[in-house]
């Protein structure tokens, strides 16, 4: 076919297009802008191609938005075409040398995913984006977040919490800094704050053992676990970590000295603040476990048929596991005791377990 022959059927297919998009046939109007690229493709241009290939992928995915706000059943077949053309556009322009399109078209399809519920699928997208925006750091931080953004969705607090830490990496790394010190300036502090905050909560929300703590990760809660603005502040806290040690005397409680100078003081004394009290509850649990199973043993000392239920709690206590607690059963393994005696136990939260015709009934 001749090239002018083509260029005709290039303008016949932007007309029809146009027409079809005017009827609400969006579609219809994509499969013409596939045609115009496979023409465009033919004549050897590929910024005609890349264009005609990104307006196919928009008609797709609106139709593809149409019908979900309609509630009509379907198989995703709009929505797998516009990723096929999106894919294609990518491509297209990553062969010109232009990551900046590749990379605005790859943030334009995770936001598009990521508004239809879809923050899985989004993850791989906005990653390919911070990955071809290397050259822009600003850029490739912003494409970063979103990502981490889109796996907490997804309930990866873990991944979340990597993808933080590596944007602040990137910040200290690459960012702008004040001379003599690594302390970032302008949008890298910002961006960095907003790492720091999401980090401690992440960290707060997970509770790893300490022998699967991060040295930057422990690092991180030190931070926020002691400051000293003045000496007024000072003996206060001292005062209750005093008061503390006298409720709970078997407790140890250590303080650190550091300074966090990229966040305002009030944001800082709010995750201080959360950060001292979770790990004062978690302390105070232990301190309770720990005098129940002393309570128990002796329990279990003055009643001997009672000697397995220390171990039945300690396996089934689910204050520093988030686990569900076992199943209601029968303990047939338990040997019994100098007749009449009998042991029926259950759980052992649930006052279900008695002996009968013995010492203690419940």
């Amino acid at each position: 076919m001749p090239a002018s022959s083509r260029l005709a059927a290039l303008a016949n297919l932007g007309q029809l297009a146009k027409e079809l998009k005017q009827q609400d046939c969006l579609q219809y109007a994509a499969f013409c802008n596939l045609a115009m690229a496979r023409c465009e493709q033919t004549l050897f241009n590929a910024p005609g191609e890349a264009l005609a290939l990104t307006d196919a992928a928009r008609l797709f995915l609106a139709s593809e938005c149409e019908n979900r706000a309609l509630q009509a059943p379907g198989f995703d077949e709009h929505l797998q075409a516009a990723l096929n053309c999106y894919s294609f556009a990518i491509k297209v322009y990553i062969e010109m040398n232009q990551p900046v399109m590749a990379a605005s078209l790859s943030l334009e399809l995770g936001n598009a995913l990521k508004e239809m519920n879809r923050p899985g699928e989004a993850i791989v997208h906005f990653q390919r984006a911070a990955e071809l925006q290397t050259q822009t750091p600003i850029e490739s931080l912003l494409s970063l977040w979103e990502m981490a953004t889109c796996k907490i969705l997804t309930r990866d607090y873990d991944g979340a919490l990597a993808v933080l830490s590596e944007m602040q990496v990137v910040c200290q790394e690459r960012g702008l800094q004040l001379p003599g010190t690594n302390t970032p300036v302008g949008a890298f502090m910002d961006i960095v704050a907003k790492c720091e905050i999401s980090r401690v909560l992440l960290l707060m929300l997970l509770e790893p053992p300490p022998q699967k703590l991060l040295p930057e990760h422990a690092q991180t809660l030190e931070r926020y676990a002691w400051e000293s603005f003045d000496s007024h502040s000072q003996e206060e806290v001292i005062n209750i970590v005093v008061s503390f040690d006298r409720l709970c005397p078997d407790l140890k409680l250590e303080v650190f000295a550091f300074s966090v100078n990229f966040l305002p003081e009030d944001v800082f004394l709010l995750l201080q603040s959360v950060v001292v009290g979770h790990l004062l509850m978690l302390s105070y649990l232990g301190w309770l476990v720990r005098r129940r199973i002393q309570n128990l043993s002796r329990l279990s000392r003055q009643n001997y048929g009672l000697y397995s239920l220390q171990s039945r709690i300690i396996s089934s206590t689910s204050l520093y596991r988030k686990e569900s607690p076992p199943l209601v059963r029968e303990f047939s393994s338990v040997q019994p005791c100098t007749p009449p005696y009998s042991l029926t136990l259950k759980h052992p939260f649930s006052s279900a377990w008695r002996i009968k015709q013995g010492v203690l009934q419940k």
